[in-house]
């Protein structure tokens, strides 16, 4: 398992990534939309910046949703492997060994 230490890292560089994409996205909104000295209004941004939310807000869910996927499948890898020790364990209790002895006579007896 990852320490959070790792964790909150990689997500800070999917912070500066996706940042990083917002400001140039910008950038190039600014820069090749303009048409015959035309400046973005107030509600052109805010339509650049709501669907760039939406898109980033999408891209966000789908790694969160791998990551979890990869971690429920860590943790249920984990819950097999202890559950059959546990299992196992059971084995050697007195209590179980008895009920086996029982079954393996019940097994071995002629049958009538």
């Amino acid at each position: 398992m990852k320490t959070a230490f790792q964790l909150n890292l990689r997500l800070s560089y999917l912070v500066l990534g996706l940042l990083t994409i917002c400001f140039l996205g910008l950038w190039l909104f600014l820069e090749f939309f303009p048409e015959n000295g035309w400046f973005p209004t107030l509600i052109d941004v805010m339509a650049y910046c709501t669907g760039s939310v939406a898109i980033l807000t999408l891209v966000y869910h789908a790694l969160n949703l791998t990551i979890t996927q990869n971690i429920h499948k860590e943790n249920l890898a984990i819950r097999k492997n202890q559950y059959s020790f546990e299992v196992i364990a059971k084995f050697h209790e007195p209590s179980m060994a008895n009920t086996l002895r029982d079954l393996r006579d019940i097994r071995n007896s002629p049958k009538k």
